[in-house]
């Protein structure tokens, strides 16, 4: 069999943004207005860089932003799922708009979230701490302001991305080191028979992804510094390897969309693992020789 290829993130063209995020998650980009976005979950903070510009900007918000979403038709409007609910919110006023606020058990909070290629906004929810082992999460669909629960029994709910035809759904549950791929009815919504695509090592764990021009399937893997991609049938045949151990969510971003956007994570190090990995928190763009799609958008 082929050794899949692997690259260095500093030996190709490359863009580091010293973020120093605690933990950086749900990287976008927005193809009309040129900008990447992207959260910084624990320090309750939204981020924005318009792709001509170094910098960035930084908005505090209320409480912890976990995804987010474009919404169709409205330019400065995200779909945001924070830790308690959902809610719109105009990035021009800032202003904030309940959807629905879930109700979960207390160490329960929402997390990866990505829209479908029918623009419903699905989204996942975990334990924290102690609580992750109980299982407790839930995976939702709001389909036009209506929400519903297809999925419990789920220790760390992430790595939500759909098939260009949309025909297969992939989910990680990053508690059980596992990715699934989904049969998906892309007309109801409807989840279909699973199958186990990829099962990593104990030390590693399937965080967010996304899917590329060929429909190959892109997975960063927090504790080994790389983001995988994967074929139809879960075989690896490329990866970058990274700076940092905790690469949290990827993205192909700018205007040929070749470059991949990813974010990455300080929580949980010690000052000794910090000195030896000084790019941990900070969010990375890798020019790759594929492309990827635009995010799908969320209809009202």
């Amino acid at each position: 069999m082929k050794k899949p290829a692997q690259i260095d993130f500093a030996s190709t063209e490359h863009i580091v943004l010293d973020t120093f995020c605690e933990l950086g998650e749900g990287v976008l980009w927005d193809e009309l207005r040129h900008r990447l976005l992207w959260t910084d979950i624990l320090k309750k903070k939204l981020c924005y860089k318009s792709w001509e510009s170094p910098d960035w900007v930084s908005i505090e918000v209320s409480e912890r932003l976990c995804s987010m979403a474009l919404v169709e038709g409205q330019d400065e409007m995200l779909l945001c799922a924070f830790e308690s609910g959902l809610a719109f919110m105009d990035l021009a006023t800032q202003k904030i708009e309940w959807i629905e606020k879930i109700d979960q058990e207390k160490g329960v909070r929402l997390n990866d979230g990505r829209v479908d290629r029918q623009g419903r906004f699905w989204v996942g929810s975990m334990g924290e701490g102690e609580r992750t082992s109980e299982k407790l999460g839930k995976l939702y669909c709001l389909d036009r302001g209506h929400l519903k629960v297809h999925m419990d029994g789920i220790g760390i709910a992430n790595g939500l991305s759909w098939s260009a035809d949309g025909r297969r759904m992939y989910f990680a549950d990053s508690f059980i080191h596992m990715i699934e791929c989904f049969e998906f009815d892309p007309k109801l919504g409807a989840l279909g028979d699973a199958k186990s695509l990829v099962k990593t090592d104990d030390q590693v764990f399937p965080d967010g992804s996304c899917v590329d021009r060929e429909g190959f399937l892109w997975n960063a893997q927090w504790g080994s510094a790389r983001v995988v991609r994967y074929d139809h049938e879960g075989i690896e045949n490329y990866s970058v390897k990274f700076p940092t151990s905790q690469v949290s969510c990827p993205c192909f971003v700018g205007p040929d969309l070749s470059f991949l956007a990813v974010t990455s994570a300080r929580e949980g190090m010690k000052q000794a693992q910090l000195d030896q990995e000084p790019h941990a928190g900070n969010l990375f763009l890798v020019k790759t020789p594929f492309q990827g799609s635009i995010s799908d958008r969320y209809k009202v």
